[in-house]
């Protein structure tokens, strides 16, 4: 399947670049594998098909967090985000008569 390259929340859009070059390093010396600034995810190169997903997740979360202004400190936000991003993942890759109900047109 193609990857996205944007996303509609409602009326806003946010566009996903996919990038060939590394994103950042943490102090740690972690790679920085996506990022988010409001209307634009960036997802960084070398992640395995399934971390790619879960970090696209992710960061649309972020977005998801700042369009609903939910307000907390970037430290809370991604430790919610880290301990939920994989599990949101996992409930919509194993249940996709939920995805098909979820997202069926009201009539």
């Amino acid at each position: 399947m193609k990857r996205p390259t944007k996303v509609t929340l409602d009326q806003h859009t946010c566009r996903i670049q996919w990038s060939p070059k590394e994103i950042g390093r943490l102090s740690q010396g972690y790679r920085v594998s996506g990022d988010h600034e409001p209307g634009l995810i960036r997802i960084g190169p070398g992640l395995s098909r399934r971390y790619e997903k879960i970090t696209l997740l992710h960061e649309l979360l972020h977005e998801v967090f700042n369009r609903a202004r939910v307000k907390l400190p970037m430290k809370q936000e991604e430790y919610v985000l880290n301990n939920i991003d994989e599990w949101v993942y996992l409930m919509l890759r194993d249940n996709p008569a939920l995805v098909a109900y979820l997202t069926e047109e009201a009539s």
